[in-house]
């Protein structure tokens, strides 16, 4: 039987930060007779904890933790703004419209950011999309670290505080807090907007396409990057189920009542799944990237204890990147409609 290989164009792009309120209301000039818009700031975020961090004004500059915030920025016009990031692998890898202002920014760290490589760039705010997920590369700061640096800690509260989530994850609304929150922050609100709503239409798009059936496809998410908790999957507070669910799939882990857990092939067993997404970590390049799939792909092919699963014997693979189903940003509409195509049979 021919392999069933799905994949997106885009790489790797997750951001976001906590639910956003202002001190002001901002509405539009042109509504109301054309009154007088008042100002953005000050702006108030919070972070897993409920603790509060206001912003009198935009940080001039800001570090960012990942690609995926890194890619938020830049489209929210703030490039300039950026000191650095983490995890930079798969710069050369982003969408042709933001590489070359991605490629301009100092690298921190190819993974997680040393905290006392983050804690003397000087920056006003840090975008941080693991909190205290140590599995993500968390280095344990302190909020008493940050003050004294005289940093802000946006925490992104869509993926560092998924642990806070009652029940399990079936919508991107808290994705799209997390970009409304960054625009504010970066007195960026109406790109920020137009990004939300591109990712709505391309979801709504979806689910005319792929109208959701009664006996929903489910679907492994397989990381062939494992962590020091060995291989890895997405729970049911984890973002990715809720890529799964608009996609009209089921995650063959959802009622884990976690994020990200670990796994044992007995465990994948047990589930069966229909579909495996091979979700590898952004690489350096293209051709790193295409390598490390082929080699996750041989792997459960010959591995005795994956290749009598459903999905192996019929070869329905799903090629999706792990940023881009696991951590918040733009990225995660465009990976509802690869899922959708891929259990659709597009």
């Amino acid at each position: 039987m021919n392999t069933r290989t799905f994949s997106t164009a885009l790489v790797a792009v997750a951001l976001v930060a906590s639910a956003c309120t202002r001190t002001v209301d901002a509405p539009d000039p042109t509504a109301d007779g054309g009154a007088v818009r008042p100002a953005p700031f000050p702006v108030t975020v919070a972070d897993c904890a409920g603790e509060p961090t206001t912003f009198d004004g935009p940080p001039a500059t800001v570090v960012t933790a990942n690609l995926a915030a890194l890619e938020l920025v830049i489209r929210l016009g703030r490039a300039d703004s950026v000191a650095g990031t983490g995890w930079a692998s798969g710069v050369s890898t982003l969408p042709d419209d933001v590489r070359e202002a991605a490629e301009t920014v100092p690298v921190l760290s190819t993974g997680g950011i040393p905290k006392e490589v983050l804690l003397t760039t000087g920056a006003q705010a840090y975008i941080d999309a693991f909190g205290s997920m140590q599995m993500m590369g968390g280095d344990g700061l302190s909020e008493e670290e940050m003050t004294a640096a005289d940093m802000r800690h946006v925490v992104l509260s869509s993926s560092a505080c998924a642990a806070t989530l009652q029940g399990a994850r079936t919508d991107l609304d808290a994705v799209y807090r997390d970009i409304e929150s960054i625009g504010a922050i970066l007195d960026a609100s109406a790109p920020a907007a137009d990004l939300v709503a591109d990712m709505k239409d391309t979801i709504a798009e979806v689910a005319v396409a792929h109208p959701p059936r009664a006996d929903r496809p489910t679907v492994f998410y397989y990381s062939p990057d494992h962590t020091t908790q060995g291989m890895t999957t997405v729970g049911g507070k984890q973002i990715a189920n809720a890529i799964y669910e608009l996609a009209g799939a089921r995650n063959a882990f959802t009622d884990d009542a976690t994020s990200m857990r670990p796994v044992s092939w007995e465990d994948v067993i047990a589930a069966d799944p229909d579909f495996i997404q091979i979700a590898v970590r952004n690489k350096a390049s293209a051709a790193e990237q295409s390598a490390a799939y082929a080699a996750a792909l041989e792997t459960l092919r010959s591995d005795p204890r994956a290749r009598d699963l459903r999905a192996v014997r019929e070869q329905s693979f799903i090629d999706l990147g792990a940023e881009e189903t696991t951590l918040p940003g733009i990225a995660n509409a465009a990976a509802v409609a690869t899922i959708a195509n891929a259990v659709d049979g597009s």
